[in-house]
């Protein structure tokens, strides 16, 4: 993997993380953007497993959820994927989402542990606007 020096400049955004015990010898951190196509591809190059957790979080939406949440959601995670799929190295990807993707219905019982048969209705999540929750779908 090869590091790019300029995050490491950004001390701002990641200087607390140099502070970790083993940091300077181990960690590397790579300037991504979830928009840009192949921006993952250095950091995920040599690379057995990817954890894809990023997502947009908005706190005021545009009129426009579907283009200003959505699509950036399902883009940025397809650019991932895409730059996993030119790894040769990667053999598992795992995509995390929320508990936002599970508890927005109006039948959903408050159980504990909810699971993959609870997931959120997206006529539910258009009708109380939880557009966050209809971007974890």
């Amino acid at each position: 993997m090869h590091e790019d020096r300029s995050m490491k400049e950004n001390v701002e955004k990641v200087g607390f993380l140099w502070e970790l015990s083993g940091a300077k010898e181990r960690l590397k951190i790579f300037k991504a953007d979830l928009m840009v196509e192949g921006s993952f591809d250095k950091a995920i190059e040599g690379d057995d497993g990817v954890f894809h957790t990023a997502s947009p979080v908005l706190i005021s939406y545009d009129h426009n959820v579907k283009e200003t949440l959505i699509d950036p959601s399902i883009k940025g995670t397809l650019n991932v994927l895409s730059s996993c799929t030119k790894a040769s190295s990667v053999r598992r990807v795992m995509l995390t989402s929320s508990c936002s993707a599970i508890m927005y219905s109006d039948d959903v019982q408050q159980v504990s542990p909810l699971d993959e048969s609870h997931w959120s209705d997206l006529e539910y999540c258009k009708r109380y606007n939880s557009w966050y929750a209809m971007q974890k779908l």
